[in-house]
C-alpha cells in the first residue's frame, strides 16, 4: 500500500492503529485535524489537501483527512468545506500519487457500548456522545460514494476486518 487513510469517528482508535501501522510499515504518520481557520472556502480546502497529499507523497499513513469534514461538519453545524466533487479530485490525486490498487482507506468502527465505555472513561473535548453515534452512521454514505477501496475494521475487544 502507498496511501492509506484511517477515517472514523472519536474514540474508535484510530491514532493508535494509525501510529501502528506507520511504525510497522516504516511509513509517514500525518494527523489531520480540524480544518485551519483561514481556510474557509471548498476552493480553498481542496488546495490545502493537495498541497498536503503531494508534500507528503506515497508511503503516508493519513490519521484523518478530508472525508472527516464532512460528518463533523453536520453534526457540528458548521459550515462544510468540501463536496463530492472535491471528494473526487483529491482521491483522484491520491490515485496518481501511486498505483490505484495501493490507496486504502480504512474505516474503523466500534460498537455503541465501546464507543460509551470509552467517553465515559475519557470524554470527548469536542463531541458528546449521540453526536460521536450520529458520526459514525454518517461515515457509511460517504464511503459508499468513495472511488477507492475502502475497508471496515470493527474493533472491540478482538479485531475483524472486511472489505465493502
Amino acid at each position: 500500500m502507498g496511501i492509506i487513510t484511517i477515517i472514523g469517528t472519536d474514540l474508535v482508535g484510530k491514532t493508535t492503529i494509525a501510529k501502528g501501522l506507520a511504525k510497522t510499515l516504516n511509513y509517514k504518520y500525518y494527523h489531520e485535524g480540524p480544518p485551519p481557520k483561514n481556510i474557509i472556502t471548498v476552493k480553498d480546502y481542496t488546495e490545502y489537501w493537495e498541497d498536503i497529499l503531494i508534500k507528503n507523497g506515497n508511503k503516508t499513513i493519513y490519521d484523518r483527512s478530508f472525508y472527516c469534514e464532512i460528518p463533523y461538519s453536520e453534526v457540528l453545524k458548521r459550515n462544510c468545506l468540501i463536496d463530492r466533487k472535491s471528494m473526487y479530485i483529491l482521491e483522484k490525486l491520491m490515485k496518481q500519487l501511486c498505483p490505484p490498487q495501493e490507496v486504502t482507506v480504512i474505516w474503523v468502527v466500534a460498537n455503541p457500548q465501546l464507543i460509551r465505555k470509552r467517553y465515559d472513561l475519557r470524554g470527548d473535548d469536542l463531541l458528546n456522545y449521540e453526536q460521536i453515534i450520529k458520526i459514525q452512521k454518517l461515515y457509511r454514505n460517504i464511503i459508499k460514494e468513495s472511488l477507492l477501496n475502502v475497508s471496515v475494521l470493527e474493533v472491540g475487544n478482538e479485531f475483524k476486518g472486511k472489505n465493502i
